[in-house]
């Protein structure tokens, strides 16, 4: 599933002054590929991402993924598409803290599908993140590795095409962001595209393609 983003400005009101968070972005992902982009903080990653995904709408350009033109459809075919196509990983895990980590995973698809096949796909997806033997747990007594990895399996609920990581590594320390970052390398060789956007360099090495994103501009870099 081709992504392909031309020409693409977002900008914000904030205290009466009009902010340039994206200026004129433009790439193409090809399926199956792994696009890394780093950036310090307020460079505008999260912005790009939200608006690849639809959540927000760009004041100008075209987002096409595969046949879909998701800059220009209406809310309701831009939710049905994410909820076909995509999977996103924030940094900040957003769990529900009153839930277990299996119904966590379970949350996203509930409304759409039989429980007991919900429930046996994300006990599934949990094995593949190595969280079996958590999932009876809430997430205040887990680890920061393993709420991401929680966040990650909940992310695949959907058997997604595409996958979106906001800062997936942000909070972890260094063995639980390799761990993090190895479950990613084994997603794209099952063929999903990954778009990660991080403000550690560290993780430049992850990936096909390497940009870097600062004061709205993205710049295609060389792996070091």
């Amino acid at each position: 599933m081709l992504i392909k983003i031309k020409n693409v400005t977002k900008s914000y009101q904030i205290n009466k002054e009009n902010v340039h968070v994206l200026k004129g972005i433009d790439f193409e992902v090809a399926s199956g590929d792994w696009l890394t982009i780093t950036g310090p903080s307020g460079s505008g990653k999260t912005t790009l991402l939200k608006v690849l995904s639809g959540i927000e709408q760009p004041d100008d350009g075209s987002i096409m993924i595969g046949d879909f033109h998701i800059s220009d459809g209406s809310e309701e075919e831009k939710r049905n598409f994410r909820r076909n196509n995509i999977g996103y990983i924030f940094q900040d895990f957003k769990l529900f803290d009153q839930f277990n980590i299996l119904l966590n995973v379970m949350i996203p698809i509930l409304p759409y599908e039989k429980k007991e096949q919900v429930e046996n796909n994300a006990k599934e997806i949990l094995a593949k993140v190595n969280l079996s033997h958590r999932e009876n747990h809430q997430p205040a007594m887990v680890s920061g590795g393993e709420k991401q990895r929680t966040a990650i399996a909940r992310s695949l609920m959907n058997r997604p095409n595409i996958l979106l990581c906001d800062e997936p590594t942000g909070n972890l320390d260094v063995d639980s962001r390799n761990h993090v970052m190895s479950i990613l390398k084994d997603l794209q060789k099952e063929g999903i595209t990954i778009i990660l956007v991080t403000h550690d360099t560290e993780l430049s090495t992850y990936g096909n393609h390497l940009f870097e994103m600062r004061d709205g501009l993205l710049t295609r870099k060389q792996h070091s």
